[in-house]
C-alpha cells in the first residue's frame, strides 16, 4: 500500500510514533464481513435461526450503542462460493452489507414514531435504509426520511437500495445540501450529515485516499462539510438532534468542524453524549491548540483500525436547543420546489389499490402505515407522513413502486416491491418457496408450478412469493409456469 508521508506525519501527531507501525499494518487488513439485519422485515433471532441450516453464523461486535446491539453482526459462512450479495436473503432485503462502525450514526438518532428525518448526503443508502428500518420497526406511524444526494448518478444507487430493502417511507431529492437550512428551516426532527470526506478510514477497501493525501484538499473538503453542517442545523427543529459522521481520521474534518459549527450558532447547539461502548474518545488539541476540554471530547466517538479493528470513523451528536432565524452564510442556495412529475394521491386511488389488494391477495386496509401515489405509469407506496412535506421539496422519487399501470383489463400489474413490502400480509394467492427455489427466483429464473404446493393457487394470474412467511417477490402463473417478476439487480 502506498501512503503519503505527510499523512503519516499527521496521524503520528495524534496516536504517537510508537503506534504508527501497527496502525499502518491494520489499515491494510481487510475487514471481517458484517451485516445489518432489516428488523422491520424479520427479527434478528428469527433470521439467525433460519440461517443456521445453511452454515451461516452471526457474532455480536463489541461496539454497542447504549449497551445494545440487536441488528448488526459479523457474519461467517461455511460455503462462500456464492457471494453474500448474490444470496436471495440479500437481494430480497433481509439484510444490508454494512461495516460495523458505519452502523453507529443511525443508532444515535432518538427515533420516535412519525419522525421526519433528513439524510443530507445519503447515497449509496446504508444509513438511509437503517433509519427507515428503525422507523418502520416501531409498528406505529412510519415517519418519513428525505434521502438527498446532489449527484444524480449516486442517487440511482440509493433508489435501488431503498427498493431492494423495501424501505418505502422515503423520498429521494438530488439538490445542493447547502439549500435545506435557508429554505425549509426548523422542518426535521433529526438530520444526519454523513459527510463527503477524504476517506482516510476506508483504506481496507482502497489505498487511493492515502496515496493521494494533500492538506490543501483536506481544507477544501472541510469547507463543504461545514456548509452542510450549517444547513443541517438550520433545517433541524428545536429539540432535534444532528448526527455528524465521517469515514476519515484527521481532526480538521472531525473535531474542528464540530467546534466551528458550535461556535457559529453561539449557544443554539450543544454537544451530546454518544454513549457508545468500545469507542475511542475525541481529540482535545490540534497542533498544540485546544479545541475541546476532556469532558467535551469524551462525548465524541472515534474508531481506529488499530484499536477497534474497524474502518476509521468519527461521530458526533449535537442537539438544537435554540434557533437564530437570521443566522446564515453566503453559500446557502435557494430551493425551487417543483416535482418533475405529476402525482396522484387521491381518495379514488387509495380505494382502488386497497380494493385490489384485498380482492386478489386478501391484504387488509391499513391507512395509518401506507399511502399510495401514482404517476402516469406506476403506483408507489409510501408513508402518510409524506403529505406533510410533499410541497416543500423537489423529489426525484417517492416510496417504492408496487404496480405498473396499463390500459385494458389488467390495469394494475404487481411489481416486485409489492411482494417484499406487503407480501407477508397476504392471506390468499401466495406460495411458500424453499431455499433453492427462492434462490432461483433471485437469479431471475422462472419456476414450474409443479415444483411448489399448488393448494389454493389460481390456474393463472399474479401470486405473492414467500420464504417462511416473508415476502420476497411476486410472480405470474401462466401455462403452468410461475413467471419471474423479480427486481432487476
Amino acid at each position: 500500500m502506498e501512503i503519503k508521508k505527510n499523512f503519516i506525519q499527521e496521524i503520528e501527531k495524534i496516536i504517537g510514533k510508537d503506534n504508527i507501525d501497527y496502525f499502518l499494518e491494520c489499515c491494510q487488513k481487510p475487514l471481517k464481513k458484517s451485516i445489518k439485519i432489516n428488523i422491520n422485515k424479520i427479527e434478528s433471532n428469527k433470521f439467525q435461526e433460519i440461517i443456521k441450516e445453511f452454515g451461516w453464523r452471526l457474532t455480536t461486535p463489541q461496539i454497542k450503542v447504549n449497551g445494545e446491539n440487536y441488528d448488526n453482526f459479523y457474519i461467517d459462512r461455511d460455503d462462500t462460493s456464492l457471494a453474500l450479495g448474490k444470496t436471495f436473503f440479500h437481494l430480497s432485503g433481509f439484510f444490508y452489507i454494512q461495516e460495523i462502525a458505519a452502523s453507529i450514526p443511525a443508532k444515535l438518532i432518538d427515533i420516535k414514531p412519525g419522525d421526519k428525518i433528513l439524510d443530507i448526503s445519503a447515497a449509496p443508502g446504508g444509513k438511509t435504509t437503517q433509519i427507515g428500518d428503525y422507523l418502520l420497526f416501531q409498528g406505529q406511524k412510519p415517519g418519513f426520511v428525505v434521502a438527498n444526494d446532489v449527484n444524480k448518478k449516486r442517487a440511482q444507487s440509493l433508489a435501488h437500495n431503498l427498493n431492494r430493502m423495501g424501505i418505502y417511507n422515503t423520498g429521494i431529492t438530488s439538490i445542493n445540501g447547502f439549500s435545506f437550512g435557508k429554505n425549509i428551516p426548523n422542518s426535521f426532527d433529526h438530520v444526519l450529515v454523513d459527510a463527503p470526506c477524504s476517506g482516510e478510514g476506508t483504506s481496507y477497501k482502497s489505498d487511493f485516499s492515502l496515496k493521494t493525501w494533500k492538506k490543501q484538499e483536506i481544507n477544501k473538503i472541510c469547507g463543504t462539510q461545514f456548509q452542510l453542517l450549517v444547513s443541517a442545523a438550520k433545517a433541524l427543529k428545536i429539540g432535534g438532534t444532528l448526527i455528524y459522521s465521517t469515514c476519515t481520521l484527521n481532526p480538521y474534518e472531525n473535531e474542528l468542524n464540530v467546534k466551528k459549527v458550535l461556535d457559529f450558532f453561539e449557544g443554539d447547539l450543544v454537544l451530546e453524549e454518544t454513549n457508545i461502548q468500545g469507542k475511542s474518545e475525541g481529540i482535545t488539541h490540534i497542533e498544540g491548540e485546544k479545541i475541546f476540554d476532556e469532558s467535551q471530547a469524551s462525548k465524541l466517538a472515534r474508531f481506529w483500525p488499530h484499536v477497534q479493528e474497524t474502518g476509521g470513523f468519527f461521530v458526533a451528536k449535537i442537539k438544537k436547543v435554540k434557533s437564530k432565524e437570521n443566522k446564515y452564510n453566503p453559500k446557502e442556495n435557494k430551493l425551487t420546489p417543483q416535482n418533475p412529475f405529476k402525482l396522484n394521491i387521491s381518495e379514488k386511488l387509495q380505494k382502488q389499490v386497497w380494493d385490489y389488494l384485498y380482492q386478489v391477495f386478501g391484504i387488509k386496509e391499513d391507512r395509518e402505515k401506507y399511502l399510495f401515489l401514482s404517476t402516469t405509469n406506476q403506483v408507489y407506496v409510501t408513508s402518510p407522513e409524506y403529505v406533510d412535506i410533499k410541497d416543500k421539496l423537489n423529489f426525484e422519487k417517492i416510496g417504492t413502486p408496487i404496480f405498473k399501470i396499463n390500459s385494458g383489463r389488467d390495469r394494475l400489474r404487481p411489481l416486485h416491491g409489492l411482494g417484499t413490502i406487503l407480501g407477508d400480509k397476504a392471506t390468499k394467492n401466495f406460495v411458500e418457496l424453499n431455499y433453492e427455489l427462492s434462490q432461483k427466483i433471485a437469479f431471475r429464473e422462472d419456476i414450474n408450478k409443479e415444483e411448489v404446493n399448488t393448494d389454493n393457487l389460481p390456474e393463472k394470474g399474479y401470486i405473492i412469493l414467500r420464504y417462511q412467511g416473508y415476502g420476497i417477490s411476486v410472480g405470474k402463473i401462466l401455462d403452468g409456469v410461475i413467471k419471474n417478476k423479480y427486481i432487476k439487480i
